[in-house]
């Protein structure tokens, strides 16, 4: 129980914490707008370049590889494939861009996804003699950024794709798969050099229909970021 309430107080936080950033870049804009009027596109040409770091709210999602069933099918499932998986929580990366032109952008990310515990029936799983584990997850991706600047302002909202590299790395298995991607946002350029930007980013997962899927298996992945980047 005292468990349950700490997980709900570390998301309270987390949510409200993105929303008070995320409303602190409204409320900057909106002042810059009113007292100076940027060339935002020539900004954006001058630095296109730009380094920092991803912090947010993310999920890996284990729920296709998870046993479901009927009373009478779940004992069958629960031979080889786990009966609990999947975790929410805190997330952090980096990034890395160019803007070939206001645009479109070439990106690399890296981030850093919650670890999960992944449980397995003791009275069923018969494929290696483990009952729980913790398992990590890690993903880079290279994305092509597409943006559109909103109005006359210096957002500008932008959709992404590309794939990513996802690691899983836990007692069965320690590998990667390269895996789609792609993810939506808004960002704002002020100082001319610094980035704010928040955005979503869905990560595809990998699985086989084997004996054994659970050494195959890269969770589905889900990014509620916000990044600050330095521009050159």
């Amino acid at each position: 129980m005292l468990f349950e309430i700490k997980i709900y107080m570390y998301r309270k936080i987390i949510s409200q914490f993105i929303s008070l950033l995320f409303l602190l870049l409204i409320n900057f804009a909106s002042k810059a707008n009113s007292i100076q009027t940027y060339d935002f596109p020539s900004i954006w040409r001058t630095h296109p370049f730009y380094i920092g770091l991803s912090l947010g709210y993310g999920r890996t999602d284990w729920s296709q590889l998870v046993a479901k069933g009927t009373p009478m099918e779940i004992p069958l499932l629960a031979v080889s494939t786990p009966i609990s998986a999947g975790d929410r929580g805190f997330l952090y990366g980096f990034v890395a861009g160019y803007e070939l032109q206001p645009h479109f952008a070439i990106e690399l990310n890296y981030t850093r996804f919650p670890n999960t515990t992944v449980v397995f029936d003791p009275d069923f799983y018969t494929i290696k003699p483990i009952v729980s584990m913790r398992s990590f997850t890690y993903a880079y991706n290279l994305v092509g950024k597409f943006m559109a600047q909103l109005g006359e302002s210096g957002f500008r909202g932008f959709a992404n794709a590309g794939a990513s590299f996802t690691h899983r790395n836990d007692l069965l298995v320690k590998g990667a798969h390269i895996c789609p991607t792609f993810g939506v946002g808004i960002n704002y350029v002020f100082i001319k050099r610094i980035m704010l930007e928040m955005g979503f980013q869905y990560y595809a997962g990998y699985g086989k229909a084997v004996i054994n899927p659970g050494v195959n298996y890269v969770p589905f992945l889900y990014a509620l970021t916000l990044k600050l980047a330095y521009r050159f």
